[in-house]
């Protein structure tokens, strides 16, 4: 359940890395065999709103609101609350790939997400 949180997360981001910022836009995809079975796979979804970057973590059946979304470099950093616990996400931003791990009370969990092209 905590990766679950870690994955529906919508929260605005402070862009220092103007770059990072326009690349991390855009739909992301992850399959995480680690995490709880409702959790396994998802879509990222990070857009632009009022002037912040934004991130939302869809599930089939859930999405999770998260806070403290940053971007410094090429790295990305979020918070969420899942089942009462706080779980930190924490990714690097590498060509097409954000690859990172949520920080939970059972222990770190890897992800990697894939960004989708447009079509």
């Amino acid at each position: 359940m905590i990766f679950a949180a870690l994955l529906l997360v919508v929260g605005s981001v402070n862009l220092t890395g103007q770059e990072t910022g326009k690349k991390l836009l855009g739909i992301w995809k992850f399959d995480v065999e680690e995490a709880p079975y409702e959790y396994q796979t998802g879509k990222a979804i990070f857009y632009s709103e009022d002037k912040a970057t934004k991130v939302k973590l869809a599930f089939e059946y859930e999405d999770i609101k998260g806070s403290k979304l940053k971007v410094n470099g090429n790295k990305v950093t979020f918070e969420m609350e899942v089942q009462s616990e706080n779980v930190t996400v924490v990714l690097k931003l590498v060509k097409d790939e954000l690859i990172g791990e949520a920080a939970t009370s059972e222990g770190d969990i890897p992800i990697v997400m894939k960004k989708l092209k447009k079509k």
